[in-house]
């Protein structure tokens, strides 16, 4: 469906022309502020009158929505806000992206204070996000949400790594008295994803002086599929196949048990001077997804053996020929297939040969071969493939002799899933010296866990001892921060305001290792059987550790008012990390008030991103699909002797110019929030491009203790190796009105956001990763909202546009697509009820009219019949019920 979206914003504007003004409130929005908590550390300014874009987002609009996860929820009222489940343990904590940039290159803050990081590394990012390690903000409960404050500007001169894309400050309630509790069911239109939603919050005095507030919520959230039956799979049914699944694998979502959310805010004034608060949270989930299908035929290492690559020879003129051997080390191939320097870079299904499976077959026998077992050679077993269905038949008839067909007939899928938990805990004084100077110190502690877990898989190297479920070990990230802050206002005739300020902070990321049978090599691994549980190999004793790094920063802020029309701004931040050196980045801003009706606005500053210890220092193996075919994958550490044999080196930190101008337009009823912005974002970390490896080289990886890497194709790390230039607009509109004797609002959102490579290493970034940097986000992206209160009823319609994009389709070339941009309609009616209003019904329905993403051109291969990464999701529509009660 092709939409002209401006178009379409013209006409919902236009439209209310001539109505009177009434601005429409209702009351779960009623306490609202529209000042400035992010982005300044000057109190009581106005939205309207910040230098930068900030939006301020109440509790309401979060809350009603068909979701409960807090980052689906943001997506639907924030235009550059991305979200999307990609794979692997990204599938757990899934990567969001703001003004398409990695989902750490946004801050979030609770409360002001900087909140910790998640465990989990999102080893497949789709592009964008490709070794991104973001904060988990769907630990923090709706419940507990006062609003959220975002800034759509670069601020690291104002809070330190992070802040590129922007920064999300959540205020947290703090009520001394009163409550809610509520409870929210839906499911899809197909009758899938059903979930139920609990949630409470308390407010209790802290003696006359204070308060604690309390939010809790829970949920269960069962998983949907959009899938169709492989064709792989379809085809082993075809020939007798029978205890083949249909579909074999899931494409949706995966299954949420016990979401437990929970959060505490304190604040106790000891005098007219001095106030102590304290707040933090604690949250546990666990979160199962589906891996791809392992065909009993063609999955290799555990059920067949394919032709591999091997090594290389030199030819008579010295150039290095890689060859190709089959299972039984004998040579069958060889062609020329190195780059420019030499290095094997090939992928062998590229080249143009076709893929032949020998059946593994594990000799039982203590020597492994006095067991007879048919084997397919060059003489093929005299007459008889083991391969085919007779083959496989006298196998299984000999005791002597193992395939996993026997334990898995139709295959199998594996299911991975982590109990994810995390906590916090920030605790601080602040107060006022004399009339113009303020102070805050405070400290926090925050940790986030994933032990991680895969069934209904193998150790295929353990042969018929092999377990079906392993606990391929944890993830820890723990931050701690010290900070002091200071700030004075002069009054005068000339208004000033300076701050300053010191942090400390300490990251640490964790590996431990995963039970012995997840990693550790079997009986048969000298029979071609690969080690560790497929699909997501565990972490051995060798790869485990715990990496740390400590900073320090100081910053300065100095606002001026020239005259009342002028506000000029400069932020200075120096930050100096043990493992890289310092770092000094600035920020200039600027907001000129021409007159009642217009005020323009202007930053500019510099930034950076520091690598995280986890990304320094990861190993790791997934599971992938590539031209159709299952392959491992390692990520190894930048630093390692492997890596810098193909150029790695120490990570080194991002760096960034954000430069933006807006203006602030304000006629009658009309608001209206117009700003341009590009960032210049360099040495930016990802994963490198596949390098392709020789069976030497994977075994020198294996012999360092990387277990698995022995049966590894190809492997990645992370470098700082390109550039990008992202260009956008974003445009903020509303216009409230008097309707049928009621208060209505309609509001605009809509953002323009383009990212182009500027410079790049072509050895670590290849025209697949370019592409999904590049088109794999939308372009456009816009809604416009409804609002309507009427007596004790309101209502919201919220018209949805996802721009056209393109789609590597599980991140192969050769499956590329580019789906239509789209619309969706979102509806929703509330009704108020009870001697005090003290009930609210709410009644709403996401995507009205069930639509769905462009078909993807390769469902049958991949068994995927939509677009996985599809920015308007691809549960079609859904309804929802949630009534609260209030007191």
């Amino acid at each position: 469906m092709k939409v002209n979206i401006w178009l379409l914003s013209a006409i919902a504007l236009l439209c209310t022309l001539g109505s009177s003004s009434v601005q429409a409130q209702d009351e779960a929005a009623a306490d609202i502020e529209t000042i400035v908590v992010v982005g300044t550390r000057t109190s009581g300014r106005a939205v309207a009158d910040s230098p930068g874009p900030v939006d301020i987002i109440s509790a309401a609009d979060v809350t009603d929505q068909a979701s409960g996860d807090m980052s689906d929820l943001l997506s639907k009222v924030l235009p550059s806000y991305h979200v999307r489940a990609t794979g692997d343990a990204a599938s757990l904590v899934r990567p969001a992206s703001m003004r398409g940039l990695p989902s750490d290159a946004t801050l979030v803050l609770v409360n002001g204070k900087r909140r910790h990081r998640a465990a989990v590394i999102s080893f497949i990012g789709a592009g964008v996000s490709d070794g991104a390690q973001g904060a988990d903000i769907s630990v923090i409960p709706s419940s507990a949400i006062k609003q959220l404050a975002v800034l759509r500007d670069g601020a690291t001169a104002q809070y330190g790594s992070d802040a590129i894309a922007g920064v999300m400050n959540f205020i947290l309630k703090q009520d001394a008295k009163g409550g809610s509790v509520s409870a929210k069911l839906g499911e899809t239109y197909q009758g899938d994803g059903d979930f139920y939603q609990l949630d409470a919050n308390l407010g209790l005095p802290l003696t006359t002086q204070g308060f604690i507030n309390l939010s809790t919520e829970y949920r269960q959230v069962r998983p949907f599929s959009r899938a169709v039956q492989k064709s792989d799979a379809a085809a082993l049914t075809a020939k007798g196949n029978n205890a083949v699944k249909d579909p074999v694998q899931s494409w949706g979502a995966g299954e949420v048990f016990n979401d437990f959310k929970s959060f505490i805010n304190i604040g106790l004034d000891l005098n007219d001077d001095f106030h102590w608060y304290a707040f933090g949270n604690y949250a546990k989930r666990r979160v199962e997804t589906g891996f791809s299908f392992r065909n009993p035929n063609t999955r290799s290492g555990v059920f067949g053996s394919a032709l591999n690559l091997a090594g290389a020879d030199p030819d008579a003129n010295g150039n290095q020929i890689p060859f190709l051997v089959d299972s039984n080390n004998n040579t069958v191939a060889r062609a020329q297939i190195v780059d420019a320097n030499g290095l094997i870079r090939a992928d062998l299904d590229q080249q143009g040969w076709s893929r032949r499976y020998d059946r593994l077959v594990a000799d039982l026998t203590s020597d492994g071969k006095s067991g007879n077992c048919p084997q397919t050679g060059a003489d093929n077993n005299a007459g008889l493939d083991v391969r085919d269905s007779a083959g496989l038949a006298l196998v299984q008839a000999n005791p002597d002799c193992f395939v996993f067909n026997e334990m898995f007939p139709g295959g199998f899928t594996p299911s991975f899933g982590s109990e994810l938990s995390d906590a916090s805990l920030v605790s601080g004084m602040r107060g006022v010296w004399g009339k113009a100077m303020t102070w805050d110190l405070s400290a926090s502690v925050g940790r986030n866990k994933a032990d991680f877990y895969i069934k209904n898989t193998v150790n295929a190297s353990m042969g018929p001892d092999s377990p079906n479920r392993f606990s391929p070990g944890s993830y820890i990230q723990q931050e701690q921060n010290i900070n002091a802050d200071l700030a004075y206002s002069i009054d005068g005739d000339i208004e000033q305001h300076i701050a300053v300020g010191f942090e400390w902070r300490k990251e640490q990321f964790e590996v431990l290792s995963g039970e012995q049978d997840s990693w550790q090599p079997g009986q048969f691994i000298d029979q071609g059987f690969s080690i560790g549980s497929n699909g997501f190999s565990g972490f051995s004793p060798n790869t485990a550790g715990k990496w740390s790094r400590n900073n320090i920063a100081f910053y300065a802020d100095y606002e001026i008012h020239p005259n009342s029309d002028l506000l000029l701004g400069l932020a200075l931040r120096w930050q100096d990390y043990e493992t890289f050196g310092a770092t000094t980045d600035y920020k200039l801003s600027a907001h000129w008030k021409l007159n009642d009706n217009v005020a323009l606005r202007a930053t500019h500053s510099t930034g950076f991103r520091a690598p995280t210890p986890g990304q320094a220092n990861i190993s790791n193996i997934t599971t992938l699909l590539a031209n159709g075919v299952l392959i491992d994958r390692g990520t190894i550490a930048p630093s390692s002797p492997m890596a810098q044999r193909f150029g790695g080196e120490p990570l080194t930190p991002e760096q960034s110019v954000n430069s933006s101008v807006g203006a602030v337009l304000t006629f009658a009823r009309l608001t209206l929030f117009i700003d341009a912005y590009q960032v210049d974002f360099d040495d930016r970390i990802t994963q490198s491009a596949d390098i392709s490896i020789t069976a030497q080289q994977a075994q020198e990886l294996e012999d360092t203790g990387f277990s698995g890497a022995a049966g590894l194709r190809s492997f990645r790390f992370y470098v700082n190796d390109f550039d990008t230039t992202t260009r956008g607009l974003d445009v903020v509109a509303t216009y409230p009105f008097s309707m049928l004797a009621g208060d209505s609002e309609l509001s605009l959102t809509y953002n323009y956001n383009a990212t182009e490579v500027t410079h790049f290493n072509p050895v670590t970034l290849n025209e697949l990763r370019i592409r999904q940097i590049e088109d794999s986000l939308p372009r456009q992206r816009g809604n416009v909202s409804w609002r309507h209160q009427q007596g004790s009823w309101r209502t919201l319609l919220r018209l949805n546009y996802f721009g056209h994009y393109w789609i590597a389709h599980v991140g192969d070339l050769n499956l590329a697509f580019e789906p239509a941009s789209e619309l969706t309609l979102d509806a929703q009616v509330a009704y108020r009820f009870g001697s005090r209003d003290q009930y609210t019904l709410v009644a709403g329905v996401d995507n009205l009219f069930d639509n769905f993403p462009d078909n993807n051109p390769s469902a049958t291969l991949t068994g995927s019949k939509y677009p996985e990464l599809a920015p308007m999701g691809i549960a079609g529509g859904s309804y929802y019920l949630r009534l609260r009660y209030a007191f």
